[in-house]
């Protein structure tokens, strides 16, 4: 039996258990229903024999009152009148004999040894009834008065000496009849208590056995349980004891799937160290590899960076000074904001002997490469204004689009599609005039409280759109002393940033920030157009080198012998 148990699962274990609680409530249930209907059946039987005893007395008791209670002279006179009195006298004796008959059956089945005693007596004075019955004789009667009266009256006696007898029987089977229902009462409560008493011993049995079978399963939980935590702490040859001898469930199975899987795992734990040493090992020669590649790097962005200031000084160098600036340009503001060490814009001015030339110029990209693009330009515009002496802004812008397309074509394809925008103002002091060409970069000026503004070309100087003869258009203002100039790189208007972000500062927002404060101070405007940029970018990046210049005419001098 034992060994059967260990077969089973725990789920087959629960069901037999739970079987076995239902075989055995529903035979205890049936034992009890079948005892309570046995004993029920035979206490209506006795209680049906007992009622139908007590009636039939009663009835034999009801025809010997009908004798007992006959007046002597009464029935004299009616036998004397009429001959069928004698006849009823007669037919009631042998009816009491029948009924008492059946009382004597009746005692004997409940075996009651008082009640036969008194049927015993009963009979013999019944006898004697019976006797003085036979005696009376309606003709000795009617002839003599005397005897026919002592016969009855001997038969009213006798009859009511029956009736005491028969109350007491009555009295003797009531008195049997609440014994026995007392008794019936009696038994069953002793079975009530019989069957709790069963109930609560299986009831206690079967506990003790779930507890036995839940400590089982809870032993084997606790060796699980116990296992997890031993793996979560990296005990990883922790193994659970061998559980098949003592059952063969599913928590058995459980145990044995726990301890293959820690064996697997300790063997991929065995081998992931081995492939972290391995790693480790790698790990630690790769890390002295980029460490001598960084310290040879941290030397070659040394050099790089020591090139690039140096390029930075040499880009710096050919701005013009300050005092050449101050000179020609007078009240001034520069903003040079380059996004990188190096960057593409610059600006050149050159003095005249009737006024200057201001240039603002945007080579293609920023950093290294705008850089680059200005060591040609600057050097270019040098030898065109004084080496051949020309002066109008459309012309210098020609002759630098044609030099430096020819310089571009000779690097073939490798520097791609490169050019610069500019814009160049001759300014004629002597005179009072002002000449402007613009290749993408425009001429914002002040009159009256107003912004104006000269728009400059789309194409630029030295792309591969713009034409070796393209020649470029040129615009002549009168000058005064109260205006403004201004001229701004692509850098400005293209900045993104604003409230909605990557939005562009645009030239519309720039011509009304010009318009707000160009009645300020140079320097003032200046801080102002930068804290503005400042702003309005946020936190987006500076997308590209940011240079304007801004100048007021020191004087208007014309030269009247022209």
């Amino acid at each position: 039996m034992k060994q059967l148990i260990k077969k089973l699962s725990i789920k087959q274990r629960i069901y037999v258990m739970l079987i076995g609680v239902v075989i055995y409530s529903v035979m205890i249930t049936s034992l009890s229903l079948y005892q309570s209907h046995i004993t029920r059946l035979e206490f209506q039987s006795m209680q049906e024999n007992q009622f139908s005893f007590i009636g039939l007395a009663d009835q034999i008791k009801t025809k010997l009152a009908l004798l007992q209670n006959l007046q002597v002279q009464q029935v004299v006179d009616n036998i004397m009148e009429v001959d069928n009195e004698g006849e009823e006298i007669d037919l009631l004796l042998p009816s009491i004999l029948k009924d008492l008959a059946k009382l004597k059956k009746f005692a004997k089945k409940n075996e009651s040894k008082e009640i036969l005693v008194i049927l015993e007596n009963i009979n013999l004075r019944y006898s004697m009834l019976v006797g003085n019955n036979i005696e009376l004789d309606l003709e000795s009667i009617k002839e003599d008065n005397y005897e026919g009266f002592e016969t009855i009256e001997s038969m009213v006696a006798i009859a009511g000496k029956m009736n005491e007898e028969l109350t007491n029987l009555i009295s003797l089977s009531h008195s049997q009849l609440e014994s026995a229902i007392e008794s019936f009462y009696v038994d069953m409560d002793m079975r009530n208590k019989t069957i709790i008493t069963i109930g609560i011993v299986s009831l206690v049995i079967f506990l003790f056995g779930g507890i036995l079978f839940l400590r089982s399963i809870s032993k084997r939980i606790n060796l699980l349980v116990g296992g997890t935590k031993a793996f979560s702490q990296n005990e990883f040859g922790y193994r659970i004891p061998n559980l098949k001898d003592e059952c063969q469930d599913e928590l058995c199975d459980l145990a044995d799937s726990f301890n293959g899987m820690a064996a697997s795992i300790e063997d991929l734990v065995e081998q992931q160290q081995r492939s972290n040493e391995m790693l480790d090992h790698k790990v630690k020669e790769q890390t002295k590899e980029i460490r001598k590649n960084l310290t040879q790097l941290e030397k070659t962005n040394m050099i790089v960076m020591d090139s690039i200031n140096y390029a930075s000084k040499i880009q710096h160098s050919f701005l013009p000074n300050s005092d050449k600036i101050n000179n020609a340009l007078g009240e001034h503001f520069i903003i040079w904001n380059q996004r990188d060490i190096v960057g593409g814009d610059f600006y050149w001015l050159e003095e005249l002997e009737d006024g200057f030339i201001v240039a603002l110029i945007d080579c293609t990209g920023h950093g290294v490469p705008g850089s680059l693009m200005t060591m040609i330009a600057v050097p270019t515009l040098d030898r065109i204004i004084r080496e051949h002496c020309i002066i109008e802004p459309a012309l210098i812008l020609g002759s630098l689009n044609r030099q430096l397309k020819s310089m571009l074509d000779n690097a073939g394809d490798e520097l791609g599609d490169d050019g610069l925008d500019a814009g160049i103002c001759y300014v004629n002091t002597k005179e009072g005039y002002l000449k402007f060409a613009g290749a993408g970069i425009p001429l914002f000026y002040t009159r009256d409280g107003e912004i104006f503004e000269i728009k400059a070309e789309r194409k630029g100087v030295g792309y591969k759109k713009t034409s070796l003869d393209h020649e470029f258009l040129q615009e002549r203002i009168e000058i005064d002393t109260k205006m403004s100039f201004y001229m701004a790189t692509d850098g400005i208007t293209e900045q993104v940033g604003g409230v909605k972000r990557r939005m562009m500062f645009g030239k519309k927002r720039l011509r009304e920030l010009l318009k707000e404060i160009h009645i300020k101070a140079k320097h003032e405007q200046r801080e102002i157009i930068l804290e503005t940029l400042s702003q309005y970018r946020g936190n987006e990046p500076q997308k590209d080198d940011m240079t304007c210049i801004s100048f007021k005419i020191q004087s208007k001098e014309k030269n009247n012998e022209h």
